[in-house]
Order: C-alpha cells, then structure tokens, then sequence
C-alpha cells in the first residue's frame, strides 16, 4: 500500500509539474493506481505457473498489459468526462490513452524485468546493487532519463499532449 500511496503522490505531483490542473492531476493519479492494481492483479494471477522467459509467458504479459491500459484508458476517459464536464466523450482519447499506457507499461515491464534477471544472475552473498552490471545499470538508468523526458515534451504543451496526428 506505502507503493501505490507513493505512486499517487509522484503522479500528482509530476502532472502539476508539467500543467495539468489539479482535478486532472488527481484524476491521473487515481486511474494510475487503479491500473498498477489491476495489472498486478492479473499477473499474479496470469504468471504464476508460467515463466516469463516463455513465449507462453510473454504472450501472457502482454495480454496482461493489453488489458491493463484498456482498464486505464477507460477511467480516465470517463475521469476527464467528469473533470471538464463535458457531455461527450472522444473516442480518439480513448484510444490515445490506451496506446500511451500500453507502450508505458510495456516499458516499465521491461525495465522491471532487466532488473529482475540481474538480480538473479548474480551471487547471493552480493548486495543487490553490486549484481547490477555497470553497463546494465547506465542502460537502466538512461531509459529512466528518456521516458522521463519525452513525458515532459508530450505533456508540458498546457496540459495536452504533442503528438502529431493523434
């Protein structure tokens, strides 16, 4: 629970950061937690008796993060529906959201998994960071900084996202 209160707080306090107005930001917040639970949910429940090194655990994961992002797309489609007061909801919204929370997740089960495997691979009298190899670590470490980045350029234009022809 501490992590989801966290994750609450930083998305909070990212999307204020980048313009968003607090509704929205809270808003945000929220439909972030629900969708971390419910694709934790489902991996649990998906993976338990599968390796993730499998296809079969691959084609797994990536059916949790389908349905993961569906879940987050749709509340918060409805959560800016109730925000802005707007009576009509876009379809292109939904499907924007849906896709930036697919390649997200994606993402970060990526980044989950490399650090996973290196810290299997290595001795079980070193401390977590030394089993972390250096090159790992600068990889991990860039691909916090450049999904860190391009969330400030797609969303610091006002509160609406930059991407062209979506």
């Amino acid at each position: 629970a501490p992590a989801l209160v966290l994750l609450g707080l930083v998305t909070t306090a990212v999307n204020i950061a980048t313009g968003a107005p607090v509704a929205g930001a809270v808003v945000f917040a929220g439909v972030n937690v629900v969708q971390a639970v419910v694709g934790a949910s489902l991996l649990r429940r998906l993976l338990a008796d599968v390796p993730l090194g499998s296809l079969q655990g691959a084609v797994r994961l990536l059916v949790v993060a389908l349905l993961a992002a569906a879940v987050g797309a749709s509340c918060m489609t409805a959560g800016l529906r109730l925000t802005a007061g707007s009576d009509a909801v876009d379809p292109a919204l939904l499907v924007q959201w849906w896709g930036r929370n697919l390649t997200g997740i994606i993402v970060v089960a990526g980044l989950g998994l490399l650090l996973v495997e290196q810290r299997r691979s290595g001795g079980p009298g070193q401390p977590p960071a030394a089993r972390i190899a250096r090159g790992r670590a600068v990889e991990a470490v860039t691909l916090l900084v450049v999904t860190a980045a391009c969330y400030v350029l797609l969303f610091s234009n006002g509160g609406r996202a930059f991407i062209p022809l979506l």
